[in-house]
Parts: C-alpha cells; structure tokens; sequence
C-alpha cells in the first residue's frame, strides 16, 4: 500500500506525538536546569520540562530550588508546563509547602514579597533593580506614575516591596538606604 507523502507525514507525526503525551501526568524526576520567581525547568535525561511551582512555593521558588539540584517533581501536565503538586528531593523531603511560606534568604535576594539590589536602568513607569544573583524588571507605576525617573537614580540601592505579576516585580512599596520613601502615590 502506497501513502501520499502528506498522509505518511502526518501518520510520522501522530506516532511522533505519543512518546510525548505518555506522561500526561505523574511524575518527573530530574535535574534543574533553570529558575525563576514561580517556577523552573527541569532536565529528565531525554527532555526539558517547565515546571510551575507557583502553588506551593508561591513566587518564592528561588528560594528553595537550585540550579543542578536534583527533585521530583509530581503533578500533571496543564497548558504546556508541569503543575507541580509536590516537589521533593532524593531523601524524600519536601521542598516548598502549599502555603507558600519560606525563611528569609540573605539581603540582596527575594525576601518573601521585597527584592533587594542596585538599580541599574531606570524608564518613565519602572526600572531594573539587580539583587546579587539576577536582575528584576520592577513596575513602579502605581506609585511613581511616570515619574519613576525624577525618584530612583542608575546605582542607587533600594528596597522595593511588592509581588511578581507576568514576569515583573509590581512595586507596592521603594525605599532607599535610610527607610526613606522613594515614591508615593502622589508623586504620580
């Protein structure tokens, strides 16, 4: 039997597809490759899978998984990535509780809702702020408007509260050095 060479391409490709649907959901174990506020990659040996840990670490993953770690990750596969259920590692611990809740790290990384570091760009509505090991992008319209660069100076050290929000850090709170205010709503 002869196949068009369209048909036997799509054949190729449905059969192509179901090593990937296998494991639509259970678990991965592997190493992680990459980190970020709310989430990770992990390595599995034959694939790259992005794992949303947001549920149980809240945006405070970088706090508890490390680049070259190796965990297991539980969960199901939902809009392409990984929603994590549980995170453990080879002795069986769990690494991020439901709640979300983590210890404080050290000055100059995300501390529980406020990130530490030196600007190091500054535009009308936010700027970039490095904490030691990456830099933010930090929204500050809601308190400088777009005045943010009458406020906050390339090399200033400053504390900004707030929470991540489509992979930026939305400013609920800038202070300098000395506890001062940076902005405030009505500079806005």
């Amino acid at each position: 039997m002869k196949l068009p060479v369209r048909a036997a391409l799509i054949l190729m490709g449905v059969v192509g597809c179901t090593g990937a649907t296998q494991m639509q959901n259970g678990a991965l174990t592997g190493t992680v490759e990459r980190v970020w506020e709310d989430g990770f990659s992990i390595n599995t040996g034959d694939r790259t899978v992005k794992a949303d840990a947001w549920g149980l670490c809240g945006d405070n993953t970088q706090q508890n998984v490390s680049v070259g770690e190796e965990l297991t990750v539980g969960g199901e596969f939902s809009g392409g990535e990984f929603d994590a259920s549980i995170i453990t590692n080879p002795s069986g611990e769990d690494i991020c509780s439901a709640d979300g809740q983590t210890q404080d790290s050290p000055a100059g990384q995300i501390q529980g809702s406020a990130i530490t570091g030196t600007i190091e760009r500054v535009w009308e509505d936010g700027f970039s702020i490095n904490t030691g090991d990456r830099t933010v992008k930090v929204d500050a319209w809601g308190l400088c408007g777009d005045n943010t660069q009458q406020n906050v100076s390339v090399g200033e050290e400053l504390t900004v509260g707030g929470e991540f929000d489509d992979g930026e850090f939305d400013a609920s709170d800038i202070t300098n050095a000395n506890s001062d205010s940076v902005c405030s709503a009505a500079s806005g």
